[in-house]
């Protein structure tokens, strides 16, 4: 009785009822430092010693059309946004200046940042080079010591 009920439902229907529902996703960007920063040595230098410009490089990685900026911040803030201190275990310090170009025109540091976009076509990482200088670039009058600083890349997208 009950498989005769249904086909007689489907034989006599009157119309068809129809609805619609999206299939939705939200793809964010994402970026990583996908090649760690290696140190700047400065090397074992007199006081009074012109210093040279050091530099590393470090690579980020990003979604397609990714558009980012890249700070850097320095453990013990210098003076001017792209300094910092290299600090001894009894705080002695000396300057440093960062920049994105070799010849120190172009600062780097927690406001001064580097901007860029990742391809349309590719997601593939793209390197960066930090140079850094002993600011007024002389070994200042300072205790014998080691002298450190931690900075910490910040990539914002």
């Amino acid at each position: 009785a009950t498989a005769a009920f249904l086909s007689m439902g489907a034989a006599h229907a009157a119309g068809t009822a129809t609805g619609t529902f999206n299939v939705n996703i939200n793809v964010i960007g994402k970026c990583v430092i996908s090649t760690a920063a290696t140190d700047i040595d400065f090397g074992t230098v007199e006081v009074g010693a012109a210093t040279v410009t050091k530099n590393n490089t470090f690579s980020v990685q990003c979604s397609k059309k990714t558009g980012y900026t890249i700070t850097l911040t320095p453990l013990n803030a210098g003076t001017g946004d792209n300094g910092g201190k290299m600090k001894t275990a009894t705080g002695e310090t000396i300057d440093y200046t960062m920049f994105s170009d070799a010849a120190g025109s172009a600062p780097w540091g927690k406001t001064a940042g580097v901007s860029g976009t990742s391809s349309a076509s590719s997601s593939a990482p793209v390197d960066y080079k930090v140079y850094a200088k002993v600011t007024g670039g002389v070994v200042p009058d300072v205790p014998v010591g080691t002298y450190t600083d931690k900075v910490t890349i910040t990539v914002t997208y």
